[in-house]
């Protein structure tokens, strides 16, 4: 019983130590906040609130592992905010093969060039990218554009130009249909047969209004959908290399049309419709061979407006005209040039002659009156005068 009661007395002996303990520690700890509260607030007051907080962050001691993948997750979180300003950014001519997700934070972009690298696709969050107005995708290797290039709304010059061999790509997603401000898009060297519907007008969007310049040349197009005419802003068609057998109509409605290329294709008759376009000033042909109508349409269509890549039989034969003309033209210059030399040689010979005449005339009807005067005195004076 001594000893049981010797034992109760040391374990709340113990009982009170250990409270006694953790109320000086308790209290230590209250004064380390207080201490460490008066030093973020004095921080603040002395530098400002931010830069308070951004000297905690530098200064604080690392707490393992958590804190590092903490650090990290920032990090990933802060990629662009230091490039909050960048407009400009030309990555062309590498052979980078994929793009972080991060990139979509560098929302302040306006142009963007990545052509001729290894690229298959891009990262969703493409679409962050709201003030972009050049996308250059040229030479690549990508099989699709992804539909979140339709968020790119204020998009103007588009170029997803060769892809791999030419057989990846083969049409736009729906989505795009909503990017109405494109006045360039160039799709050269894939594989379109068709004109990508996202481009022509749709129950839910108006087409391609402001469209300036459409470039889908080496594609296998066979064929052109009326439906290109609401493109009435159009200055610049370039269809060579393709398997388009007519231009219908709807290209006599854009009346801005400055150049239409139709060289290396199957058209062989043009619409006379298209002398009647204000600003036309290139036409260009294979040779004037590829059109069956080409002396009928060539009285509608002015000279210099033609253009050729390459000769054709009646070219060649015109040329060949032009230039026995040149020489026989040549020729007639050279011997008129020689006649009209001769015959100025001959005028100032009979120029000189009717001179020295008139000279002597003059000086013989002198020497007459003075004889007539002065006698053999007067024409002896008269001679040595003259002599002298």
């Amino acid at each position: 019983e001594s000893s049981l009661n010797q034992s109760a007395d040391g374990k709340a002996e113990a009982a009170k130590a250990s409270d006694k303990k953790e109320g000086e520690a308790g209290v230590s700890e209250g004064e380390g906040k207080a201490e460490k509260g008066d030093k973020k607030s004095l921080t603040a007051l002395m530098f400002g609130e931010k830069t308070a907080a951004l000297i905690e962050k530098v200064t604080a001691a690392p707490t393992g592992p958590k804190k590092k993948k903490h650090d990290d997750d920032e990090d990933r979180d802060d990629y662009g905010a230091y490039l909050n300003h960048l407009e400009v950014l030309d990555l062309s001519y590498n052979v980078i093969d994929s793009l972080p997700l991060e990139l979509g934070n560098i929302s302040s972009l306006t142009r963007l060039k990545l052509n001729h690298n290894k690229l298959e696709r891009l990262p969703r969050t493409v679409n962050q990218m709201h003030e972009l107005v050049e996308l250059n995708l040229s030479d690549n290797l990508m099989v699709e554009v992804p539909k979140e290039i339709g968020r790119l709304v204020l998009l103007e010059k588009v170029d997803f130009s060769r892809q791999g061999n030419g057989d990846l790509l083969d049409t736009l997603p729906k989505d795009m249909e909503k990017c109405i401000q494109i006045k360039e898009l160039r799709l050269a060297g894939n594989n379109f047969k068709v004109l990508p519907d996202a481009m022509l007008p749709s129950d839910d969007a108006p087409g391609f209004t402001n469209l300036k310049v459409l470039d889908l040349s080496g594609n296998p197009l066979r064929i052109i959908d009326d439906d290109l005419a609401v493109c009435s802003q159009m200055e610049k068609l370039y269809f060579h290399h393709t398997k388009i057998k007519k231009l219908n109509a709807s290209i006599t409605y854009m009346q801005r049309l400055e150049e239409i290329w139709v060289a290396y294709t199957e058209v062989v008759k043009l619409d006379p419709g298209l002398s009647k376009l204000p600003f036309l000033r290139k036409l260009v042909l294979e040779h004037e061979d590829q059109l069956d109508d080409f002396t009928t349409i060539r009285r509608l269509i002015k000279s210099d407006i033609w253009a050729f890549l390459s000769p054709g039989e009646g070219e060649v034969a015109e040329l060949s005209a032009m230039y026995k003309e040149k020489e026989q033209r040549i020729r007639k210059n050279h011997v008129d040039q020689t006649l009209a030399r001769a015959n100025l040689d001959n005028s100032r010979k009979d120029s000189v002659k009717s001179h020295d005449s008139n000279d002597e005339e003059v000086l013989a009807a002198r020497m007459a009156g003075k004889r007539g005067k002065g006698g053999k005195a007067a024409t002896l004076n008269r001679r040595i005068s003259f002599k002298g």
